[in-house]
């Protein structure tokens, strides 16, 4: 008996080293895979901040699954690196995803969000530069003031009939209107309300789509989610078609700069100016509405109140409109819309992929192929200035005098080739619907709702509110 025992207990031994040694020579593809995974699964963002918070580090290395092939990515916490990879010319002018997947977005070779084909990429990014022309600028102002008037009749419904609003939803029909006017030529109000909200439905599902395949291997795929997100494209796709039926080209917009390429690209193109020109920078005025709204944020409401009533006196004496040097009067409305962006940024994460050795100034080689996750959300609350970093202080931008501070730190839209080729739209619509709304309702957070600090978010390639956040509305002397 005791002789039984004893070859039990060998047996069981031997298979306790064999099980351990097993695991412990876990080859670099499995590690590789194991971390793509957690990483897919919980979302880049969430992991990013997580081993930034363990570590403490500048730069974190992580092994990744990259279409099938093991390859080292790096995660970068640091300023001053960032800065010096989004401003090394052309090294890092891609994104890394997988070609799966960003086949089934349309966005593999195609495009200029994503496209990983350099050549292909830069002559494409080359439309959508000459479609930003400063004529196309100077026009942005008067096509969001008319964009927002126009949705005045739901707003002031709401008003009368005294419910909340979800200005989310207004904000993303305003910028899709001033999108299809601006670069397809479609005008202000020719949409139906009801159809402009179905094209926002669609595009926010493309977001879900996209998040989905933009890194997943397809090993990871679900059937019944893959159906359910190749249909979110296909919609997309259907919604760029009809409003091809409608865009008038003229000499310097975008529908005629993208006329000469073929069928497949023109309409990626479309369907990413869609995607650029309407979602991002919505977000970014909900948080910038949403956090004003809260009831501790009375002194940062004074401060645009009074500087409203300025903006207004200067519009007096003027044409009567808002033109750009009175846009850039609205000194603490894009401190705003910058702490907002900063403290809830709708892109916590830039992606990047090497495509050639780089040796950076603090020692590291980056190699040709490597991948780089520039994790902003915790470069832009580690920085001294902004103090304290997790708490909305629309000061953190303004001298004593309220005028606006140089930030060069602050890095919402990336530098360099692949900066945000609209962010300096992006910031004249933003202030220019901002403006027009705050000067005629108020908004508050209801009761019982979260601050713009304990909001869910959830990640899908932008950060976006995880519920439905309506907020009670009111007119301003009415």
């Amino acid at each position: 008996m005791l002789l039984w025992v004893a070859v039990i207990v060998v047996i069981v031994g031997a298979l306790f080293i064999y099980f351990n040694a097993f695991h412990g020579r876990e080859s670099a593809f499995q590690i590789a895979q194991r971390v793509t995974q957690d990483i897919v699964v919980r979302s880049v963002p969430v992991v990013a901040q997580e081993l930034y918070d363990k570590q403490r580090k500048p730069v974190i290395e992580i092994p990744w699954l990259d279409n099938n092939e093991v390859q080292q990515c790096y995660i970068v916490n640091d300023a001053a690196i960032a800065k010096e990879i989004f401003e090394s010319g052309s090294n890092f002018s891609t994104r890394f995803g997988d070609n799966e997947g960003l086949r089934r977005l349309g966005m593999h070779s195609h495009g200029v969000i994503w496209n990983t084909d350099y050549s292909s990429w830069h002559g494409t990014r080359k439309c959508f530069q000459k479609s930003l022309s400063a004529d196309c600028l100077n026009s942005a102002i008067g096509v969001a003031a008319k964009a927002t008037i126009s949705k005045f009749y739901e707003l002031d419904n709401l008003v009368e009939a005294k419910k909340n609003v979800d200005l989310l939803q207004i904000l993303r029909s305003i910028t899709l209107e001033i999108t299809l006017d601006l670069f397809l030529g479609i005008p202000v109000g020719t949409l139906e309300f009801s159809k402009q909200l179905e094209i926002v439905d669609r595009i926010c599902k493309y977001f879900e789509a996209w998040s989905y395949y933009l890194l997943r291997p397809p090993t990871m795929y679900d059937e019944s989610q893959t159906k359910i997100h190749d249909k979110s494209v296909e919609n997309l796709r259907a919604s760029v078609t009809e409003l091809n039926t409608l865009a008038q080209k003229s000499s310097d917009n975008f529908a005629q700069f993208i006329d000469s390429k073929n069928l497949e690209d023109h309409d990626q193109c479309i369907l990413e100016m869609l995607l650029a020109g309407t979602d991002t920078s919505s977000v970014s005025m909900f948080y910038f509405f949403y956090a004003i709204a809260d009831e501790q944020e009375s002194k940062a409401r004074e401060w645009i109140d009074s500087e409203l009533k300025s903006v207004d006196a200067l519009i007096k004496i003027s044409d009567g409109k808002l033109s750009k040097p009175v846009l850039d009067k609205l000194s603490v409305i894009t401190a705003g819309l910058k702490e907002s962006m900063r403290v809830k940024p709708v892109g916590p994460v830039a992606l990047r992929k090497a495509r050639a050795t780089v040796k950076l100034q603090n020692g590291i080689v980056l190699k040709e192929g490597n991948n780089v996750i520039i994790n902003l959300a915790s470069i832009h609350a580690a920085q001294s200035k902004f103090s304290p970093p997790h708490q909305f202080r629309i000061e953190n931008y303004l001298n004593d005098e309220l005028e606006l501070i140089d930030t060069p730190y602050f890095q919402p839209f990336g530098t360099g080739q692949k900066g945000c080729v609209g962010q300096f739209l992006a910031m004249i619509e933003m202030k220019s619907i901002c403006y027009h709304l705050l000067s005629r309702y108020e908004f508050r957070v209801p009761e019982g709702s979260p601050t713009l600090l304990t909001m869910e978010t959830f990640w899908d390639v932008a950060n976006q509110p995880k519920d439905d956040l309506p907020l009670v509305i009111t007119r301003k002397n009415p």
